[in-house]
């Protein structure tokens, strides 16, 4: 990247930051993409190897769905880029192409009102902290001078991410702003954090288990990961494990399935499922002081 690009778009950013009266944070890397790319909204989110992604900004309510979508699905461009440490560029959505590549992201992500979406790896050397994600509501290619830009705002979130604790970018004055406005989502951090801890105990399984069991349910009910998140901690929702196999039940598979394993979740509604594929990832039980048991599906216990 050239010093004059970098300085421009760190200007831009600056300016942003200034409009908020406020230190630079990641949400102003993604509005001033916003800004300056033919592009509708923007949105990051920080990853690990080694621990649960987590939604950390968004400039309104498409593209926070689509940060919630890819690490609730553990498919999409996002999802990609980080793992490859490339930036994965799908400028239609619609076509077969992209449909092959994110069957359910897809889908889910044409409904929410993106059309074309482009991911670009947080990364310095060896470190990699997570992605950046442009969405644009119709479809559209990026030329040249556009993507080498979009390859700089992703160079300054990174400078940005590793300079600023989650909490301090999470500092937006009177709190994060909803309903098509810039928002930051690092406040769910650490309650997905407790969440996943939590299951480690009702579920007898390891953290990334327990926060692939997290993700399903959250798919499989069409609710936002967060939410779950906090009914978990707020003792309203309780995972129960799956039930030893009786002499009839055939056998599991030898390891547990890994945050990107599509077995976990639940198909769309309609979908013809195998016995085989059921998720058994989604059981839980709805906790309150005036709970009774409902007539559920073997496997899922819920309360209410």
């Amino acid at each position: 990247m050239s010093a004059g690009r970098s300085s421009r778009i760190t200007l831009l950013v600056a300016e942003e930051a200034a409009k908020r009266r406020a230190k630079v944070g990641v949400v102003d890397v993604c509005a001033a993409a916003v800004a300056a790319l033919p592009i509708s909204g923007a949105g990051l989110s920080a990853m690990s190897r080694t621990a649960p992604g987590h939604p950390l900004c968004s400039t309104d309510e498409v593209s926070e769905r689509l940060e919630e979508l890819q690490l609730t699905l553990g498919e999409g461009p996002c999802v990609d880029a980080f793992t490859l440490g490339l930036a994965v560029l799908a400028p239609d959505l619609r076509t077969a192409e992209m449909r092959a590549r994110w069957p359910v992201f897809t889908v889910a992500a044409i409904d929410a009102g993106a059309a074309a979406v482009f991911a670009l790896p947080l990364q310095i050397g060896a470190i990699s902290s997570g992605a950046l994600d442009l969405y644009a509501d119709t479809p559209v290619e990026l030329d040249a001078e556009h993507l080498a830009d979009a390859l700089a705002f992703a160079d300054c979130a990174t400078l940005v991410l590793l300079d600023t604790r989650i909490e301090e970018s999470a500092g937006v004055r009177g709190g994060p702003l909803r309903h098509g406005r810039r928002e930051d989502l690092g406040r769910y951090r650490a309650e997905i954090d407790q969440a996943s801890g939590m299951l480690t105990v009702q579920l007898g399984v390891g953290i990334e288990e327990a926060f692939v069991r997290l993700r399903a349910y959250s798919y499989a009910h069409g609710r936002r990961l967060a939410d779950v998140a906090a009914d978990v901690v707020g003792r309203r929702l309780r995972f129960e494990p799956d039930p030893p196999p009786g002499p009839n039940t055939p056998a599991g598979p030898s390891t547990p399935p890994g945050p990107n394993s599509h077995p976990a979740f639940d198909p769309p509604l309609g979908a013809d499922v195998p016995p085989e594929r059921a998720p058994h990832a989604v059981t839980g039980s709805q906790e309150g002081p005036e709970s009774t048991p409902d007539a559920t599906p073997e496997g899922i216990h819920d309360e209410s």
